[in-house]
């Protein structure tokens, strides 16, 4: 007992020494629910009911609290990785575990390619040219640097629609237009862009989708092309042709005003 004494009223000193508020543990929510994700490849964004919830940064994991009681729809996306989606209890006071690895799309894709950076958006997530979570290429912390860690966004030239979200919030929407060979740099904070020459070395040749290593990261989205053949190419009236139709890159795929 009076060892424990001694090395309360020590802790207790060193505590006040600190500046530190000794008192009775704070308890644990027992009212919601926690989510661990394991994941590879590291960096993965996670999605709850479609809202982001962040990646599993640069160790492959990530706590997310306060999840209600119940049944959620949990996904897992990385630009280049088939995506995966998973229907999960969870109980009040419990943590849910959940170790997910995706597997690579095959393939490299083929330039030219501008580069977006992107500056004060945190760990948002990225979605090009849609707003659902199927369009997500990665999120703002793998796209801001130049300098002593390459971090970037490559696409296709042109004019590109970004939305940047986190959780039920919008932090920026809006066309952001790239240069091949070039680099445009969007502040989320305030909306301004501007076009900057490339900084660093200029991708040659086919790209792998997504690389990463040690505070670096190159996510590479290709064009999104299509075809369409028709088996035979020659029919008379009466006969009929089958259609066949590929794309590649493509998140969501329509045809219409075909008719009968």
């Amino acid at each position: 007992m009076r060892t424990r004494s001694h090395g309360l009223i020590i802790l207790s000193l060193f505590a006040v020494l600190l500046g530190i508020s000794v008192g009775p543990a704070k308890a644990a929510d027992q009212s919601t629910a926690k989510l661990l994700v394991r994941a590879r490849p590291v960096e993965t964004e996670i999605f709850i009911d479609g809202q982001h919830m962040g990646d599993a940064s640069w160790d492959g994991t990530i706590t997310i609290p306060k999840i209600a009681p119940g049944q959620h729809t949990v996904s897992v996306y990385n630009w280049g990785f088939v995506p995966q989606t998973f229907k999960l209890d969870f109980s009040a006071g419990k943590t849910t575990q959940l170790d997910v690895r995706l597997v690579a799309v095959p393939g490299d894709v083929a330039g030219p390619f501008g580069r977006i950076q992107i500056k004060e958006a945190g760990r948002a997530a990225v979605l090009m040219n849609g707003k659902t979570p199927d369009y997500v290429v990665g999120h703002a912390d793998e796209m801001n640097n130049s300098f002593i860690w390459q971090q970037e966004l490559l696409v296709p030239p042109g004019t590109h629609q970004l939305t940047l979200v986190h959780g039920d919030k919008t932090i920026w929407s809006g066309p952001v237009t790239v240069e091949a060979g070039k680099r445009t740099v969007l502040d989320a904070k305030t909306g301004a862009s501007h076009v900057e020459t490339w900084k660093g070395a200029e991708p040659k040749g086919s790209l792998p989708r997504f690389k990463a290593g040690i505070n670096t990261a190159t996510i590479a989205v290709g064009p999104t092309t299509g075809k369409i053949t028709a088996g035979p190419a020659e029919i008379n009236c009466g006969d009929s042709s089958q259609l066949s139709w590929s794309s590649d890159g493509a998140v969501h795929t329509d045809i219409s005003g075909i008719g009968d």
